[in-house]
């Protein structure tokens, strides 16, 4: 990852957003997301390039789409991007309006847009972009990809991911269970039952290995952790 920029004003990240994204059904709540979070992080933005291992490391949030609620495409309490794009296929069957925004992004120079990311417990949390990161993985992309990110300012120890994924053979339950070792983090996400086995699983490793691992990596309301 390259620090492109320390520093940023919130003027700068919503400009940004402005320019890009104009005419987005969701482009207010992104605009009052950004500024909500800008400000409980104290306004502190960095613009940075993520390379690969960032990006698949990066927490999406619970997703459904509102013209489409019946199809979950990343259950609570969230899934990194290498886990999400492995099951996005199957879970939409390549039609519907999710899937329609994902393939939208097919063509697109994903060095020439931004997405905007909050820091916490010691990962990139996705405030906007969701899509875009999915068509990224999903299409096999190579760019780096700029981010602004709030509340990060050269901490140590951020997670990168490599993923082993299976196709789920079940619907999505947003139960997940997690593994830790010396240095890694294994994330393991379920069908429904769970009794039919996992379709996916992440491991997140600390790049360097510099302490201890977080256990409040990924949220605690939802899933069980092992």
């Amino acid at each position: 990852m390259k620090v492109l920029k320390n520093d940023v004003e919130l003027a700068e990240v919503l400009n940004c957003y402005d320019a890009e994204n104009q005419g987005s059904e969701s482009f207010q709540y992104a605009v009052d997301l950004l500024t909500q979070k800008s400000h409980e992080s104290g306004d502190r933005w960095t613009l940075v390039l993520l390379a690969k291992e960032e990006i698949l490391a990066i927490i999406l949030p619970h997703h459904r789409h509102p013209k489409n609620p019946a199809v979950v495409v990343i259950p609570p309490p969230g899934m990194a991007v290498a886990a999400a794009a492995g099951s996005a296929r199957d879970i939409t069957q390549e039609a519907g309006p999710c899937w329609e925004n994902i393939r939208s992004h097919k063509d697109r120079d994903f060095s020439r847009v931004h997405i905007f990311l909050q820091y916490q417990n010691g990962g990139f949390m996705n405030l906007d972009g969701l899509h875009r990161l999915l068509a990224w993985a999903v299409f096999e992309k190579t760019e780096e990809i700029p981010a602004y990110v709030v509340g990060w300012q050269g901490a140590d120890g951020l997670w990168k991911a490599t993923s082993t994924l299976r196709a789920p053979s079940r619907p999505l339950t947003g139960q997940f269970a997690g593994r830790r070792g010396p240095g890694s983090i294994t994330i393991r996400t379920f069908g429904l039952p769970r009794r039919h086995g996992v379709f996916a699983e992440t491991t997140f490793a600390r790049m360097p290995n510099t302490g201890t691992l977080s256990s409040s990596f990924f949220p605690s309301a939802a899933g069980t952790r092992k």
